[in-house]
């Protein structure tokens, strides 16, 4: 976001360049800076560079402790700044995030996209990101750019808080609306106090939460950010979340490892219906082409007990059976795993222990299973195994299909009876042959008989 240029007239005109990708840099003496200078150890100040719209940024300058030996250089610059500060004179530049190397490209890539967006687009002013806090940060983004926030240094929104993901969502604008996406973040993204789930679109000036403390807002004009920066003066600068929010450490809750499948965990309320699917406004997306667009529901009901049922085209597995299209799952109260198909399962936890078991075991469909009819069912398997060994392809393509439904608790042909069925087929064909040989021979009897009497 920002290039400072650093010249030490002292040291022969020694000067250095340094990127720095975030919105909000503080440089100094310190172990806190996020650029550190050996000469400014012994200075009782540092700078504060915030992003503002478009090319415009703010410099500030942070006393540690009341002194007159402070540089008078606060303001708002527009592209570039320079401060003279005793024995260093620093420049900083301005930069727009599509003016940046993506973490996908090559530097090559990167220099020829640059060049050319540099030469042929104008800075963008709106529409525009708002950071909210004591010292807000205003990023201006392209249209149907896709801009990342998270704490990584990737992201084009950068925001250094812990329970904020290093790649936690992504802001765009597209065609006059704006949309949020949350990508897998562990804290999860939050809009009126509901959580974000896949892509969805949200309303100028309304604030988008990340994790439990982090607020941005996004604006189309000047109108909007005064209002927004207004409001946000007015408000409380602590944020205290809601009370249904503490429920994110509270159970009943559905968890998932698989990475596509967005967001990881999310807890269930009573009477709210929570939709898992392909569609972005389902409450768990999971983004497989096999999952339809509302795959399921799973619903916590007033006797702590939690409904399930599919709508979906291929049926949702659980330990005991395969939900189809319209059937329900009712009374569970036990911890549950379901399957989707392809490795991707979701687990119903009703305490820390059933979720610390489920990712433990790597989000196994098994976790729940008794130990001793895991064992079973890995015999049950392996003799499955030995007895495709003698058998057709298409009857060793029954076994297998046999052994996933067996897994899923459905009743299914033992193997010895696949064995005898066999047999059966054998007799069965040797029968056949004598049958026909039998029947070739009564032919040409008939037909040889008559010709043998006149002959003779």
């Amino acid at each position: 976001m920002f290039a400072v240029k650093f010249d030490f007239p002292e040291l022969d005109n020694l000067s250095e360049t340094v990127l720095v990708r975030r919105p909000h840099v503080v440089i100094g003496g310190g172990s806190y800076a996020h650029v550190s200078v050996a000469d400014m150890k012994e200075r009782p100040y540092s700078i504060v560079l915030l992003k503002d719209i478009g090319e415009r940024f703010v410099v500030k300058v942070n006393a540690e402790k009341e002194t007159l030996n402070v540089p008078a250089i606060d303001g708002r610059y527009q592209r570039s700044a320079y401060l003279p500060l005793e024995s260093i004179i620093l420049t900083a530049v301005s930069l727009d995030v599509d003016l940046a190397v993506e973490s996908n490209e090559s530097l090559d890539e990167a220099a020829v996209r640059i060049l050319r967006r540099a030469l042929t687009t104008k800075s963008p002013d709106f529409p525009a990101v708002v950071i909210r806090g004591g010292e807000p940060v205003i990023i201006s983004i392209p249209a149907n750019y896709k801009a990342l926030v998270g704490r990584s240094g990737d992201c084009h929104i950068r925001i250094d808080v812990a329970d904020v993901s290093s790649k936690h969502a992504a802001v765009t604008y597209e065609d006059g609306r704006f949309w949020i996406e949350d990508l897998g973040s562990t804290n999860g993204t939050f809009v009126n106090g509901e959580q974000v789930s896949g892509k969805r679109e949200v309303a100028p000036m309304t604030p988008i939460r990340l994790g439990q403390e982090s607020i941005i807002i996004c604006v189309r004009n000047e109108e909007e950010l005064g209002a927004s920066l207004q409001k946000a003066k007015e408000e409380i600068t602590s944020f205290v979340p809601p009370q249904k929010d503490k429920a994110l450490a509270e159970y009943p809750a559905l968890v998932s490892v698989s990475e596509i499948a967005r967001p990881a965990r999310v807890v269930l309320e009573k009477g709210k219906e929570i939709i898992i699917g392909r569609h972005p406004t389902c409450d768990i997306w999971i983004g497989a082409p096999h999952i339809s667009r509302k795959h399921c529901t799973v619903t916590l009901m007033d006797d702590n007990t939690v409904l399930i049922k599919d709508f979906s085209t291929n049926g949702t597995a659980y330990y005991g059976g395969i939900l189809h299209k319209g059937d329900e799952l009712k009374g569970v109260k036990s911890p549950l795993v379901l399957n989707f198909g392809s490795g991707i399962t979701a687990a119903l936890c009703f305490n820390k222990e059933d979720e610390k078991r489920f990712v433990a075991n790597q989000g196994s469909f098994y976790t729940f299973a008794a130990p001793k009819r895991q064992e079973k069912m890995t015999e049950e398997n392996k003799a499955w195994e030995d007895a495709t060994m003698q058998l057709s392809p298409a009857e060793q393509s029954l076994i297998k299909e046999s052994i996933t439904e067996e897994s899923l608790g459905k009743l299914v042909p033992k193997p010895d009876s696949f064995a005898s069925s066999r047999e059966k087929k054998i007799k069965l064909l040797i029968l056949i042959a004598i049958g026909l040989g039998i029947a070739v021979l009564i032919v040409w009897a008939i037909i040889l008989f008559p010709i043998f009497l006149g002959s003779s």
